[in-house]
This record gives C-alpha cells, structure tokens and sequence, in this order.
C-alpha cells in the first residue's frame, strides 16, 4: 500500500505535468515531443506512486503523441476533445487515488481502452532510452515545478509551499544528471538554505525576495532550454542576475571563529608568583596542536582554489569568491590564537580581496603549500611567509607602460618598491571573468533520445565513483559550515550505500 506522504507528493507532482500537457493540447500548435516528455513523468510519477491505471492511460497518451508526430495519426479537432477529456479524467481519478474504487478503477479502464482505440494497428512502444538522453527531460520538469512553487510563494506567501519546494529542490539535486548541467545543483542547493533560514514569523527580506525571483528565473530558462536542446547555458543572463542576488543577500559578514586564548596572556607581566603553574610533561606543545590543524585548513583551501580556477559560471565563481574569504578570515583568527602573526596577517589581507584572479590565486596557493609543508616548524613557516620572503612567491606587477611613450632612464633606475601583505590588495585587480571564453564552446551535442518508455530510477542516482565522489563533496560540506543536517547526513548515508551497490 503507498504511504499518505507519497501519494501527497504525487498529487502534487502529477498536477504540474496535467497542466502542461493541457497546455500542449489547447494551444495553437501542438507540440508533440514535450507533450510526449510530460505524459512520460506522468507515468513515471504514477508508476512510483502505485497508481497503475493513471500510469496506463498516459502511456496511451504517449503512443498517441508519438502517432501524430510521426505522422501516423491525424491530429484532428476530434483528437483533441478526446486527449482533453482524458485529462479532465486523470485528474479526478488523481484526486481520488487515496481511495481508489472498483468503480473508479472500472472508468479508468474504459478510459484507457478509449485511447487506445484511437492508436494505428501494430504500434508498439520502443525500447526504453538511456539515462543519458532522458535526463535533460526530467531535470526540465523539476525546474519548471519549481520555479513555479517558487511563484506561488512569493505571490502568496503561503509558508505551506516552503516544504514542498525544499524537497522538490533536494529531489533536483539528488538527480546524477545534475552536474552536467552547471549551475543547477548549486542554485538549488543556495536556493534550499535561503528557504530553511526563513524565520516562521518574519516577512521576506528584499534580498531573500530578489533571490527567489532571481531563481525562478533562471530554473524557467533552464526548464526551457533542457526541453528544446537538452543542455542549459550556463553563461545565461538569468544565471548573472542570481549571481548578484547571492552576493547582496550573503553580503553580511561571516561569523568570526572563537578564537584559542593561550593562557600566558591571562596573567601579568611580572615575575609570579602566579597560581598557574606549568605541568611538568605537558601532553602537546601549542605547536603541535598548530600544525595539526592547520595542515587541515590549509588542506581545504588548496581544494577551494582547485575549484575557483575551474569556475565558468558567474555563480559558481562568486560562491567560490566567497568560500574563499570566509576561509581565508577564519584562518586568520586561527592563526593568530596560536600567534602565528606572520600566517595570520598574509592570509588576512587575501581576506580583504574583493576578487581572486590567476595571480591572488597562485599566490594563496603557495601560502597552502607552505602551510602543508612536512617538517618544518612554526619558526621556520614563519620565516618563509615573512614580508622579506613574499617576493618568491608573490606575482609581481608589470606597470602600465604607455604606447607613445617609452621608458626612461630614471624609470629604469628606480627600485621596486619593497613587497608587502597589504600590497596583494592593491596588485591583483583583474577577475575570473577572464576565463569565459571557454564557455562559449560547449563540450558536448545534445543527445536525443527516444521518447517512449519509463526510465528506471535507478538510472538516475548516482553509483559507484560517482557515488563517493558525490559523498565526499557532501563531506567537505559539512565540514565547512559546521553543521550536522539530519537530512545531509541521510543523504551521505544514501549515497554510501549506492557506491557499495555497484
């Protein structure tokens, strides 16, 4: 028997593909592969749910689709009546499928017999398609519904419909299929927290309303071009927009570590007597408790620079750029509770960035490596990030050299004016946006695929590597923000289980 939840979910779910597919039919052109792609959800939707018979006359609406599109059956004004009263039907026997009848089950029958008599002798279904080609289809629909719960709210605001979009955007994110479609899984995810930190009470803040139209926006465009090419642009203006709309509403500033207190600071100056006294074996130095944190911390920021200087999309780059400054402010507040000053001032004014280019990039990355760097100690750190020291590895600026204009002696004359931390703020200007010329060429062709046939489940989770892969992000985020989500956590559990699978 289907559980209360899922047939709520489903009727939910199976609303949205009703409505599309009378659209398709009343419209003045009909179009025949995104009428075929809705009735397919629809009966995958069915189907998952246990309600056989609305599954089985949207297969005959399928076949009938693929008839006229093929030009095997005529698309006449009677053909539409009958695909309108079949949609009338699906949706009271929807309604009611929590407490299905005989009799209800016997109009659904003869529903399903009506349609198939309208079907060309001999036609049969295709064999189900790969995930790859039918994947597009069913992250085009997820966005659509999404964004249109995301409407709903916001012309509302009805709290009611937070949870049903929250699980609507786990279930987009949860989609294998996802990531070959950047941004769609961030958004959903930056969409997703926007949401669960809403206050019951509290009225929409102008930034949290900003991004949920942003959003909106840009899962409409995505729906669209996923149905009509089966790939979303991600250099898309409505992808800018909520780029923007995430940096206003997360332009607060981030919450600053506790800070370790070494307790020489607690007494004073003087010679003692004092009522602390220090053990006699202390277990671990205070630098030995540095270097084991730090080669953590400076782990993952190599991992954030990694992922900053494969950013394409203005999203993902501006979730990058602000990744990396909440890290590089808590590594500061890190290092300077264990008086590491000269750590703590090099990566306080990578801080004060307002953007990473190659060279902030490359220069925050030789300040990883010598955090990870075995076998040094705290000392000698300190002695290779030294302002003497940073010219090694500090990228120096080339001076603007006018073209009518060429150097003179005393220019040649004139010494480099000495390097230091704060400088990093005033050299490095340019911006990521300097790599979007590869986003004009796409990688791939989009895959068509046949139109007929429920696509197993299963097809679209992730397995095996990519199940770890997925797994060890989701653990990288945890371990970001600190928090421990039930709902995480579960998934994490969920996806061990899928990679042990295959």
């Amino acid at each position: 028997m289907t559980s209360p939840e899922l047939l709520r979910f489903f009727n939910a779910e199976a609303r949205e593909y009703l409505d599309a597919v009378e659209g398709f039919v009343s419209g003045e052109e009909f179009d025949a592969g995104a009428f075929v792609a809705a009735s397919r959800a629809l009966r995958g939707s069915a189907t998952m749910a246990r309600v056989p018979r609305v599954a089985e006359i949207a297969l005959a609406m399928e076949r009938i689709a693929n008839g006229v599109r093929d030009g095997e059956i005529e698309l006449t004004g009677g053909l539409r009546r009958e695909l309108e009263d079949a949609i009338v039907d699906l949706r009271r026997f929807v309604a009611t499928s929590s407490s299905w009848t005989d009799d209800i089950d016997r109009q659904a029958v003869d529903r399903t017999a009506a349609l198939r008599a309208l079907l060309p002798a001999g036609r049969t279904t295709p064999p189900a398609p790969s995930s790859a080609g039918t994947t597009p289809i069913f992250i085009a629909l997820q966005a659509s519904a999404i964004a249109t719960d995301l409407e709903n709210f916001l012309s509302r605001g009805d709290r009611a419909i937070v949870n049903d979009t929250v699980n609507r955007l786990r279930s987009l994110r949860g989609i294998a299929g996802v990531a070959d479609h950047p941004p769609l899984g961030e958004v959903a995810d930056a969409v997703e927290r926007t949401l669960r930190e809403l206050a019951p009470d509290a009225s929409l803040r102008d930034t949290d309303a900003e991004l949920l139209r942003a959003a909106c926006a840009l899962f409409r465009r995505a729906s669209s071009e996923l149905r009509a090419r089966g790939k979303f642009e991600s250099t898309a203006a409505e992808v800018d927009r909520f780029a923007r709309a995430v940096a206003t509403s997360n332009a607060q500033v981030p919450e600053r570590e506790t800070p370790v207190v070494r307790v020489e600071e607690l007494f004073y100056t003087d010679a003692g007597p004092h009522l602390v006294s220090r053990g006699s074996t202390p277990s671990r130095s205070a630098e030995a408790r540095f270097r084991e944190e730090v080669v953590t911390r400076a782990e993952h920021l190599r991992r954030l620079v990694a992922e900053a200087r494969v950013a394409m999309d203005p999203f993902t780059r501006e979730r990058v750029r602000r990744d990396l400054k909440a890290h590089l402010a808590r590594l500061d507040e890190f290092a300077r509770s264990f008086g590491a000053q000269q750590v703590a001032a090099i990566v306080g004014d990578a801080a004060a960035l307002d953007s990473f280019n190659d060279s902030a990039l490359d220069a925050v990355e030789s300040v990883a490596r010598v955090l990870t760097t075995t076998g040094i100690a705290l000392d000698e750190m300190e002695s290779r990030l030294a302002v003497s020291e940073r010219k090694r590895w500090t990228p120096a600026p080339l001076p603007p050299i006018a073209a009518d204009s060429p150097p003179t002696r005393q220019a040649e004359r004139t010494p480099a004016p000495p390097r230091s931390g704060r400088a990093l703020r005033d050299m490095l200007s340019a911006s990521l946006t300097q790599l979007s010329s590869l986003e004009d060429v796409p990688l791939i062709e989009p895959v068509r695929a046949d139109e007929d046939a429920i696509v197993p489940v299963e097809a679209l989770l992730y397995r095996g590597e990519a199940a770890l892969d997925r797994a060890r992000a989701l653990r990288d985020e945890l371990r970001t923000s600190g928090s421990t989500d039930p709902d995480a956590l579960q998934e994490l559990y969920d996806l061990l289980d899928l990679a042990r699978a295959e």
